[in-house]
């Protein structure tokens, strides 16, 4: 219980950073600094040659953090047979629009820049920001709750 608050903010910070690097992402013109996927010049890890490749290898990298942690909240989320059902429903839809993500990113590459891939990609990254900031709330609120509750159930004589 005490491990969802911590990992919902962990994640919310990390998609907050990835939002950031897409930006220099976009703002720098380094969008296809690496021209293929999923793979990178054929690669796991690219030549780190100029600053536009690192770039965009971070902001890949990024998607494989947020990817993991998404996961690990929603296994923590779903495990629990108490954890809050508003929270279940927004970890649901975090991974939903992870997915998306994903593959409007990849799109990205494919389409070479395509107008509609990349706004979308832009509208679901700011979604899932506000959906991760929101399951980080209700993640805090409800470990407060089973706290207190459980605490006024032991304190309470029968």
């Amino acid at each position: 219980m005490a491990r969802r608050p911590a990992l919902a903010a962990g994640r919310t910070a990390t998609v907050y950073v990835q939002l950031v690097l897409g930006a220099l992402v976009r703002h720098t013109g380094a969008g296809l600094a690496i021209p293929d996927f999923p793979l990178a010049f054929g690669r796991l890890v690219p030549p780190l040659d100029t600053p536009l490749i690192a770039l965009q290898f971070a902001h890949r990298a990024g998607a494989a953090a947020v990817a993991v942690m998404s996961v690990m909240l929603a296994t923590a989320v779903f495990r629990s047979p108490g954890a809050d059902r508003r929270l279940r429903r927004l970890v649901a839809l975090e991974l939903g629009l992870l997915i998306m993500q994903v593959t409007l990113g990849a799109s990205i590459i494919w389409t070479h820049r395509a107008v509609v891939p990349t706004t979308t990609h832009l509208v679901v990254g700011a979604a899932l920001l506000a959906t991760c900031l929101v399951a980080t709330l209700r993640a805090g609120r409800a470990a407060v709750v089973d706290l207190v509750g459980h605490g006024l159930h032991h304190a309470v004589p029968a």
